[in-house]
């Protein structure tokens, strides 16, 4: 089909001519192997107009038969399969105009090809409506639970478009209403990778939210959200003191009204002993081997996360322990937040900072840096990139060796020798 999305450069006459040549000769070569001129898509406006030359006059004028007794009006579809005009009619308006200048906080090239920076990267979208789906996948988990277009990675890519067509694309990303559209982005990124453009909406949000802040100022619930490792700190020193707000309905409606957090959702334990504590106190540990592959594993980096560390320590007690037992050298990394948090809440300044102080921590270790929580885990390979830079050799050091536990590879001598799933590893120290 030739009629061009959102963005791209309109047919001209030339082109068009060159097009319809080619659709006839496909044409001919489908008639002449007695082939079908239509796919998954069906005919559409792009291949209607030969269908009388495909299946003849007699079967054609059934079909226009047909099509009278069901819909006389024509109101249906009109001109898909019979009747249709040229597939060179009707085709998208001309190209968008050019982006007007806009200077994003991100690396915005990474998701947007180079072109038109932050509206390139909205109007990546073809307008497919993949992500309508409902019955398969998980793009996009909002959109499957209201069913309204405004909710689709697509309806949210389009509102963008629109702003950031705007003469002022910075006043136009602080509209209450284009907001109101990304409310229900998740930023789970499954638009990124189910989306057969890798529509990264998710990044788009974060941009928009730093630029909405810059002129309307920080909402208090995102500089609380925001600050979730040193909140999380702050509650396992107090704990468990500060496990009571959780407890009490009044401290819960005051939580409700203040930050917007349901009284309804159990708040997370904080844990007074913390997964650096119970490193620290053990000392020097020796990774255990419980089998000859497992002998020279090497040196491991654990991040340490703000949920596994202060208030769910025995997940990342276990998985260490389980490391070390398959011969890693696990060491810890608690150089501060990767900066997810701030990043999900367009505080990308302070999202930048907490990004680079992790990367020069982890950038002197050796071997793969392996953690319990995926957010922060593969924000060292993805948000990062976009903050810091992908031409940052630091970023591309740390971005290289992040992996998740399931994702670890045996390593000696710089050389990968076998896959260990988590299972495998489970069963090798139960054996021990």
């Amino acid at each position: 089909m030739i009629a061009t999305a959102a963005g791209t450069t309109a047919p001209n006459a030339v082109s068009m001519v060159r097009m319809h040549a080619v659709a006839e000769e496909i044409r001919d070569l489908v008639t002449e192997f007695g082939g079908a001129n239509s796919s998954e898509h069906g005919d559409g406006l792009a291949r209607s107009e030969f269908n009388r030359q495909l299946f003849g006059d007699q079967l054609y004028e059934a079909m226009r038969q047909v099509k009278g007794l069901f819909d006389a009006d024509n109101r249906m579809n009109p001109g898909k399969i019979v009747d249709s005009p040229s597939m060179t009619e009707h085709l998208r308006d001309a190209a968008l105009p050019p982006a007007p200048p806009l200077r994003t906080m991100l690396d915005l090239s990474l998701v947007s090809g180079g072109a038109d920076g932050m509206r390139g990267a909205a109007d990546r979208c073809m307008n497919i409506g993949l992500c309508r789906k409902t019955d398969a996948g998980v793009m996009c988990p909002s959109y499957m639970a209201t069913r309204r277009e405004e909710d689709s990675t697509r309806g949210r890519a389009n509102a963008l478009v629109k702003a950031l067509t705007m003469a002022d694309p910075a006043a136009a990303l602080g509209d209450q209403r284009l907001h109101e559209v990304l409310d229900l982005c998740l930023m789970c990124k499954a638009c990124k990778s189910e989306c057969p453009l890798g529509v990264d909406l998710a990044t788009l949000k974060s941009e928009a939210l730093h630029q909405a802040h810059q002129l309307h100022g920080t909402p208090l619930r995102s500089r609380v959200f925001g600050a979730i490792r040193a909140l999380n700190r702050l509650g396992s020193a107090t704990a468990p003191l500060s496990n009571l707000p959780g407890r009490l309905p009044v401290a819960r409606r005051l939580l409700g009204r203040a930050l917007g957090i349901t009284p309804s959702r159990p708040l997370p334990t904080f844990a007074r002993a913390t997964l650096p504590r119970w490193f620290a106190r053990r000392g020097v540990v020796r990774g255990k081997r419980c089998s000859d592959n497992a002998s020279h594993s090497g040196p491991l980096t654990w991040l340490v996360d703000s949920f596994t560390s202060y208030t769910e320590p025995a997940v990342g007690i276990a998985a260490i322990e389980l490391l070390e037992r398959a011969g890693w050298d696990v060491r810890l990394a608690d150089g501060g937040c990767c900066g997810r948090a701030a990043f999900s809440k367009g505080l990308l300044d302070q999202a930048r900072k907490q990004a680079s102080g992790l990367v020069d921590s982890l950038a002197g270790s050796d071997g793969p840096i392996v953690g319990a929580e995926p957010s922060c885990l593969l924000t060292l390979r993805d948000e990062h990139r976009a903050l810091l830079g992908s031409d940052d050799p630091r970023v591309a050091d740390v971005a290289g060796r992040a992996q998740l536990l399931d994702e670890l590879q045996q390593i000696a001598h710089g050389t990968t020798r076998r896959a260990w799933h988590p299972v495998e590893l489970i069963r090798a120290a139960l054996a021990d």
